[in-house]
């Protein structure tokens, strides 16, 4: 593949250059623009956790090719690799967990992975990329717009000498296309809300019916109640009519038995007097 073929953009030589490189490709996947730094670091500091699980989850995983598992493969580098300060594979996990733990082969075995993508790792040869011996293919066939690229080299300007680094390589047909997509994609959701502007939606015009049942409801339930306060007044008007009635019958009944007293004592009186005469 050319050189020309894609964007190399360059990122920090700080131990996290892999998981910043893949940040950077999966986030100009989303968006379809190179994201800012903070962004990256969010990103690979996540990558970075969700490698080092899976790795703690699949030691004796079977690497494709090899035939090895991800434990033989982690006792070998902790063996063979000069720059490893590790004795035991739960120290170069720990290790790992750290920001400027480097990430190498199997980290890569692991990303695959959990991407579902092949990653291919390319060294810089004149005006063409060459297979660096790193990487991991799921599948023989190279997809340009679903593998990641890695561009892979030695660096002055990393801070520990003598670690490899990786930049994220981008393949400008693919970027072109994410570009347009992502244009394509804001243009319906601004048309989308105009629309809805315009003209309110099914969501807004059933709310709005709810919302017009809600107080046709609520002034029956004022009309009933306030029927149910006069047939209330009325009963009591009815009932303290009722009282005053009452009290007149009482009233006469009081004064009936008065009169029916005072006839009765009138005759006494009358012959009381016929005596003296």
């Amino acid at each position: 593949m050319k050189y020309e073929d894609f964007n190399h953009t360059t990122v920090p030589g700080d131990g996290s250059c892999f998981f910043h490189s893949l940040a950077t490709i999966i986030l100009v996947d989303e968006t379809g623009e190179y994201p800012n730094k903070h962004s990256v670091k969010t990103k690979a500091k996540l990558l970075r956790k969700e490698c080092i699980k899976w790795l703690q989850n699949n030691l004796d995983y079977k690497v494709k090719g090899t035939g090895l598992t991800i434990r033989s493969e982690i006792e070998e580098d902790l063996e063979y690799n000069e720059n490893q300060i590790n004795e035991t594979i739960k120290d170069y996990l720990n290790y790992m967990k750290t920001s400027d733990g480097y990430a190498g082969q199997i980290e890569i075995y692991a990303m695959a992975n959990i991407l579902n993508r092949s990653i291919r790792v390319y060294i810089h040869n004149k005006d063409k990329f060459s297979n660096s011996g790193l990487g991991y293919q799921l599948n023989t066939k190279k997809d340009i717009m679903k593998d990641i690229f890695i561009y892979h080299n030695l660096r002055d300007r990393i801070d520990k000498p003598g670690l490899h680094h990786f930049d994220p390589l981008y393949p400008k047909v693919k970027l072109k296309k994410e570009v347009k997509e992502v244009k394509e994609k804001k243009k319906k959701e601004y048309k989308k809300s105009v629309r809805r502007k315009a003209s309110p939606s099914k969501a807004r015009r059933s709310k709005a019916r709810r919302s017009k049942a809600t107080r046709s409801k609520a002034r029956s339930k004022a009309r009933r109640s306030k029927a149910t306060r006069s047939k209330a007044r009325r009963k009591a008007r009815r009932s303290k009519a009722t009282r005053s009635k009452a009290r007149r019958k009482a009233r006469r009944s009081k004064a009936t038995r008065s009169k029916a007293r005072r006839s009765k004592a009138s005759p006494r009186r009358t012959n009381r007097r016929t005596k003296r005469e």
